[in-house]
């Protein structure tokens, strides 16, 4: 069935129900946080085996991402999207009956490879399904999903370990991403229109292909543009509960309320990002990026320098600056990155999912090897990514971009 043939209610419908896949998808990575000093406890293992079976999902995503993304431009997007559910679901039951650190090693492994294909073929098929500005709003949705979901999951999790036990979070995840596989199995047909299967270029083509799309300018500008700045919530929420919590004191239910101030911010830009993008265009969300960064940077500078007082609202205030301009720049870049091959969509998304998770595992890891249980290494963590996103943004701003609905307007 031609995608553009889809009622657009009906592509809304189906873009809801992705959305909350990704969703379940993000949640089984962090949702049973709470648990784990009780895991660690009954596995009779270390914190640092209970850290690598965490780091699995994005180290391992990052790597299957990229063949997932075009094994879905060679034989369509459903079959790739049944494949990772069922590794998926065959991983989170997995961890439901687990008994040892090497059976949950196993089974979060599982688990990962659906995780690799989800959140890439999540992102393909709404890019199958709209194009220009209305995508654009989709990935400003998506972009501002991971940091609600990873500050509510933990909450979850805890309230469901507490009354239920350590496997509950796993039970629930599990249940709920059944629910969303069965409907999108039954409700959602291939998306990849006749004409768009590689170039027929097959399986073989992938390194020449990967190679291109990374040697094409305006593609790894947009690509860096958009991985980089998903590393800032990253960094703040790895590190948030040993600064508010061991730093001032604060309770965990008086932490959880803070953290949830910047995600309201990042919620709110997106959702002025989503209404004002037809107007801004794509150079004028990126000049909104850059305003805001600067400011990031400059207030950020202000308190490691003593300028500003090192207190609870000042950080949050300083974090929700630049939480509040990461839609503009995430969701743009992300549009325009994936209008640039789209003969070759589904490799596009891999690849530039691969870049943020990677960047995400190893900028929150170096983060960590210097933290102090102050603010202050975060600090200078973010200013040094924000810097390099400013120079991207400023080195795109200088070529003639746009959407590609903005050209043949």
């Amino acid at each position: 069935m031609d995608n553009l043939a889809l009622p657009l209610e009906r592509r809304k419908l189906l873009a809801f129900f992705i959305i909350v896949a990704v969703g379940l998808m993000v949640s089984s990575m962090d949702i049973y946080l709470p648990a784990m000093p009780i895991m660690r406890d009954y596995f009779q293992t270390t914190e640092f085996w209970m850290q690598i079976c965490l780091m699995i999902s994005p180290l391992n995503s990052a790597v299957l991402g990229i063949i997932f993304g075009r094994l879905s431009d060679i034989y369509g997007r459903c079959p790739l999207l049944y494949t990772s559910f069922i590794f998926f679901l065959i991983g989170a039951l997995g961890c439901c009956f687990v008994d040892s650190i090497e059976s949950f090693f196993v089974c979060r492994f599982v688990q990962s490879v659906g995780v690799g294909g989800l959140g890439v073929l999540g992102v393909v098929i709404l890019a199958d399904m709209f194009h220009g500005i209305a995508y654009a709003r989709y990935m400003a949705i998506y972009g501002s999903m991971f940091p609600i979901v990873f500050a509510i999951s933990p909450l979850v999790g805890a309230w469901v370990t507490e009354h239920f036990g350590w496997r509950s979070p796993f039970v629930l995840n599990f249940t709920l991403m059944v629910l969303v596989a069965t409907v999108l199995c039954k409700l959602l047909p291939e998306t990849l229109r006749k004409g768009e299967n590689a170039n027929q270029g097959g399986f073989k083509e992938l390194w020449f292909k990967s190679k291109m799309l990374l040697q094409d300018k305006e593609f790894l500008l947009m690509a860096l543009g958009h991985a980089l700045p998903i590393s800032l919530t990253g960094l703040f929420l790895a590190n948030g509960s040993f600064i508010f919590i061991d730093g001032f004191g604060f309770t965990p239910t008086l932490f959880a309320v803070c953290q949830a101030i910047p995600i309201g911010v990042n919620f709110i830009g997106a959702t002025m990002y989503r209404h004002s993008i037809s107007r801004l265009g794509l150079k004028g969300a990126l000049r909104v990026g850059v305003v805001g960064f600067s400011a990031f940077i400059l207030a950020a500078s202000a308190l490691l320098l003593h300028q500003l007082p090192e207190s609870p609202s000042i950080i949050l205030f300083i974090f929700c600056i630049s939480n509040f301009v990461m839609a503009f720049i995430v969701a743009t870049c992300a549009t325009r990155a994936f209008e640039i091959f789209p003969n070759d969509r589904g490799l596009s998304v891999s690849i530039v999912a691969s870049l943020r998770n990677l960047f995400f595992a190893i900028i929150v890891s170096i983060a960590g090897f210097f933290f102090n249980g102050t603010i202050v290494p975060v600090y200078i963590a973010m200013i040094l990514v924000v810097a390099v996103v400013l120079v991207i943004l400023l080195a795109a701003l200088q070529r003639p971009l746009s959407f590609a609905e903005e050209k043949s307007s």
